[in-house]
């Protein structure tokens, strides 16, 4: 089945014609056109944004349970949205060193459209 098909380092041959539904039984195996797109660069990772983000997404973030993500959303509703993300440090609890593992994983969005 003609496609794309994610492939990894230690991905075969014969592993990406397995994930494409395998050789029909008449198949000629004589051709087979391969493309690789490079790795999308580490800057052009998503971010997770404060603004928008539910508890369920938060809790991927490294240090951040589901205590800490709730507050997190709790103080987003009563403060209108973060302007920035190191309003995160004015949560209790929030140190340094946490704002530090996370603050190029985060950003904030525009406050007009929280619901």
């Amino acid at each position: 089945m003609p496609g794309i098909y994610p492939a990894g380092t230690q991905d075969t041959l014969q592993s990406l014609l397995e994930s494409s539904g395998g050789l029909k039984d008449n198949s000629e195996l004589t051709t087979i056109y391969l493309s690789f797109n490079p790795p999308p660069l580490a800057s052009s990772a998503q971010k997770i944004d404060l603004n928008r983000a539910e508890i369920w997404l938060l809790v991927a973030l490294p240090g951040i349970g589901e205590a800490r993500a709730s507050d997190i959303v709790s103080y987003r509703n009563q403060n209108g949205g973060f302007k920035n993300t190191l309003e995160l440090m004015l949560i209790p609890g929030f140190s340094q060193s946490l704002y530090d593992q996370i603050k190029d994983m985060i950003c904030v969005s525009e406050t007009a459209d929280i619901s």
